[in-house]
Formats: C-alpha cells, structure tokens, sequence
C-alpha cells in the first residue's frame, strides 16, 4: 500500500483558487465562493426551522429508537 502525502491546507487552498480564476474567470470564480459558503449557512437555517417543527418528547423518542436499532445491528454484525 502506498503512503498518501497530503499538500499543506494554504497550499491547497491557493491552488484551488488559481484553478478557479484560470477556469472560471474572476466575476464567476468570486461568486462560486460566495454561493458555497450561502449553501452551508442555508443548509443550517433549514435544519433549525426544521427542529421548530419537532415536539421534543417524540423527537427524542425516535432519536433513542434508532439508537436502539443501531445497537442491535452492531451486535448482530459483530456475530457474523
């Protein structure tokens, strides 16, 4: 097996971007990376206005029913 070298983060970062200059141009590059971080903000909100909708005691319920599930799921795959 092969070891994997990974580059330094800023590395990758700055030939991220450069590829995203070279192959986009700078108006769509910029707004490529402002929609990602939009994305990520937008996927919280919706899971916060999700959690509004729950009732805690069902929400709780489900959560520790399939927590149980994976319980026994894990003891089973662990006798074959």
């Amino acid at each position: 097996m092969k070891n994997t070298r990974y580059m330094e983060k800023n590395k990758m970062v700055r030939r991220g971007i450069k590829a995203l200059y070279r192959e986009l141009g700078p108006v769509e590059a910029q707004r490529f990376i402002s929609m990602t971080g939009s994305a990520k903000i937008d996927s919280v909100k919706k899971h916060r206005e999700w959690q509004d909708t729950q009732e805690p005691e069902k929400l709780l319920k489900k959560v520790a029913a399939l927590h149980d599930a994976h319980q026994v799921e894990n003891r089973i795959n662990k006798k074959t």
